[in-house]
């Protein structure tokens, strides 16, 4: 058996996973603050994945970042909520360890996960939103993830949803505007509109701890969503909450070096 090992940086908390097998099943996981500055965050780093690896032989650890990354160099271009992550290199970072190291944003990652294994499994075209500290998503077309020319399709939240205000999706709907406003699912059910007129997908899936959580309720947002989406769209796409928890990003991260069963399929 083979383990793998992905980490999904949050924007306040750092989670792990390890994995065994082609149809992965999770054998150990770990959730902890993200740290307050680059030097603690890159001494925890090594030891979160020595504590996964719990003396097993690991064959590469995958690692889903927030913001603009650079999958070639496992590099972060820029980090809005962790500013200090700026032009950070997780195989730096991770080079003691002796490993091979793969990034990819972590909306991404979450979309790949439940894509393959979650919510998503067996649909085609797929958008996975991802809701914390920052909104973005991952978007699955013809079975196959879509990253743009530049790397950066997904990135939902910047989405205006109000030009009065010149306020974005992710200003309105995520961690900061919950806190400040309470519930925001007629916001995300806006968004949700948005990304449907745009990418026409056969399922939404709401993912990240403000998508799973109890505060945002589904039949507001589907309610929100029908009323702003096209009225040939209208009633076509599935939204859904993903079926593989908080857990989902760190889990789309070590699925990075598995490729599925059915890949030639799809």
């Amino acid at each position: 058996m083979k383990y793998y090992i992905g980490i999904d940086v949050g924007g306040s908390t750092l989670r792990g996973v390890l994995l065994g097998g082609q149809s992965p099943k999770i054998l150990r996981r770990i959730a902890v603050p993200i740290p307050p500055h680059l030097p603690a965050f890159n001494k925890s780093l090594p030891a979160l994945a020595r504590f996964l690896a719990h003396n097993r032989k690991i064959h590469g650890i995958g690692i889903g970042l927030p913001g603009a990354v650079d999958i070639r160099r496992a590099l972060i271009r820029r980090a809005a909520n962790i500013p200090y992550l700026k032009n950070w290199s997780a195989r730096r970072a991770l080079a003691s360890l002796r490993l091979p190291v793969r990034a990819e944003n972590d909306s991404k990652c979450l979309a790949i996960a439940e894509a393959r294994y979650g919510a998503g499994k067996g649909y085609r075209n797929v958008v996975a939103v991802s809701i914390g500290t920052g909104i973005g998503a991952g978007v699955f077309i013809k079975g196959k993830l879509y990253r743009g020319s530049h790397g950066s399709a997904g990135e939902i939240g910047h989405t205006i949803v109000d030009i009065h205000r010149k306020k974005t999706f992710e200003k309105l709907g995520a961690k900061t505007a919950f806190l400040k406003h309470g519930n925001r699912s007629s916001v995300i059910g806006v968004g949700i509109a948005n990304t449907i007129n745009t990418f026409d997908p056969e399922i939404v899936i709401l993912g990240g701890g403000g998508g799973l959580s109890r505060h945002v309720n589904l039949k507001i947002v589907r309610r929100v969503a029908a009323h702003h989406t096209l009225r040939s769209l209208r009633g076509k796409t599935l939204i859904v909450k993903g079926k593989l928890g908080e857990s989902a990003q760190a889990i789309g991260a070590a699925l990075l070096f598995i490729t599925p069963k059915n890949s030639s399929k799809r």
